[in-house]
C-alpha cells in the first residue's frame, strides 16, 4: 500500500512538479499580461489615438496562467517608452491591478511598454516587457 503523504512530499519538494504556492503564499510570477475589457491584448499593443481607456494587468505563474489574489499585498505600474505615448494613471483597488490611459493623439507613433511588480507601493522588484506598441487611428 502506497503511503500518499510520502509522495505529496516528494512532488513539493521539487523531484516532481509542484504547482502549489511557495512560501509567500502565491506561485511565483513569471511573467504579466495586459487585459482590456477581460481580453488578453496581443502584440503589439495598438492604442487608438486621443482615446482614454483602461488596462488591466494580470501577472503569470510559469505556465502562464494569471496568479489569483495578488492583490492589495502587491503592486503594479506601467511605464510607456518614451513618455508621451500615454498618460498612465493606477487606479487599482482591491480586485487587481487597474490603470486609465489617456492616449497620445499623434497616430503612427510607437514604443514600447514595461509593467513593474513589487510589494508596499515599490514596483521595482521585477520588470515584464518590452511589449511593443503603436498608436493606431
Amino acid at each position: 500500500m502506497r503511503d500518499w503523504r510520502i509522495i505529496g512530499l516528494i512532488a513539493c519538494a521539487g523531484l516532481i512538479a509542484c504547482d502549489e504556492p511557495t512560501a509567500n503564499g502565491h506561485s511565483d510570477v513569471a511573467g504579466a499580461a495586459i487585459f482590456r475589457d477581460g481580453v488578453r491584448q496581443p502584440e503589439p499593443l495598438v492604442l487608438t489615438k486621443g482615446a482614454d481607456m483602461r488596462l488591466e494587468v494580470r501577472f503569470l505563474d510559469e505556465h502562464g496562467e494569471p496568479i489569483e489574489g495578488l492583490r492589495p499585498d502587491h503592486d503594479a505600474s506601467l511605464t510607456f517608452e518614451p513618455a508621451f505615448l500615454a498618460t498612465v494613471t493606477n487606479v487599482s483597488d482591491d480586485t487587481g491591478f487597474f490603470f486609465d490611459l489617456t492616449v497620445a493623439t499623434s497616430g503612427g507613433a510607437s514604443g514600447v511598454l514595461r509593467i513593474g511588480y513589487g510589494h508596499a507601493g515599490a514596483t521595482d522588484e521585477a520588470t515584464f516587457g518590452p511589449i511593443d506598441v503603436v498608436i493606431g487611428g
